[in-house]
């Protein structure tokens, strides 16, 4: 089921959308899209991390929930 998933080589999000990655290793993310760096910046692993991976896919994020 991957029809939210949308590949990078397709299509890449607009400028400094929140957005959720997938790498190639299926780790799941939270980034901004800098077009000016043509890159994703992550929202939750720290900018001085060693962690570096390729994204392979992107979606949006889901609206947030709904209280009644």
């Amino acid at each position: 089921m991957n029809e939210a998933w949308i590949p990078v080589t397709e299509r890449l999000p607009k400028n400094m959308d929140l957005v959720l990655t997938c790498s190639i290793f299926g780790e799941i993310d939270m980034e901004y899209y800098n077009r000016v760096k043509k890159g994703f910046t992550s929202k939750l692993i720290p900018k001085d991390s060693d962690i570096s991976y390729r994204i392979v896919a992107w979606m949006p994020l889901p609206n947030p929930y709904k209280l009644d």
